[in-house]
């Protein structure tokens, strides 16, 4: 991977790029239901997304990153890597995830959109794992450091939520203290990642 033009970057930069990827991301989401089902719907979207130019700028930075499937591997070996505090987070952050679903799908006083909404959060901060486990720290920290702050900002709204549940009475119990506490220590760890770089 050629990191060494990139090194230099700040996290802003970083945060700079993240949003045009964000931005291309939604660009598709937003055409995929008008071709949904039709044959080559891909090509037919990449084709439009193309000629308006969403899709390629400054596509170089993303393909100087050669940013394989080795989280993956290192998940099915038992990790054994200096990853493995970030391959931990990753499985408490998706063992939080259940918990906290299987909390509020067991609770008819909330909403369905707000259930929905939990666990787009929490996928969010699973593929931001990802993403910070595959970046290689030691020589891109200000990527690390970025993704890192997006995931602060994705456990803050998810602890609102939460946070939200306890005015309903046969929602507030000791099990959304529990899932609190968690989502709250979960925040302390990925703080600390960031200061003590």
């Amino acid at each position: 991977m050629d990191t060494e033009k990139y090194q230099k970057w700040t996290e802003h930069n970083w945060e700079e790029e993240l949003k045009r990827e964000d931005a291309k991301v939604n660009a598709y989401l937003n055409e995929l239901p008008l071709y949904l089902d039709l044959p080559n719907e891909e090509d037919i979207i990449f084709k439009k997304l193309n000629e308006e130019n969403i899709l390629l700028q400054d596509l170089p930075v993303w393909e100087d990153m050669d940013i394989g499937m080795d989280f993956m591997n290192d998940l099915a070996s038992g990790i054994k890597s200096e990853d493995s505090i970030n391959s931990k987070l990753y499985y408490d952050v998706g063992s939080l995830a259940t918990e906290v679903s299987i909390f509020v799908s067991t609770k008819s006083d909330i909403s369905n959109c707000t259930s929905i909404n939990l666990i787009y959060l929490f996928g969010k901060l699973m593929s931001l794992q990802v993403d910070i486990t595959q970046t290689p720290n030691k020589d891109l920290p200000n990527l690390t450091k970025a993704l890192e702050k997006r995931q602060i900002s994705i456990i803050n709204k998810i602890i609102g939520v939460l946070n939200s549940f306890k005015s309903i009475k046969k929602v507030n119990s000791i099990k959304l203290e529990e899932c609190i506490s968690r989502t709250h220590k979960l925040r302390n760890i990925i703080i600390d990642s960031i200061f003590n770089k």
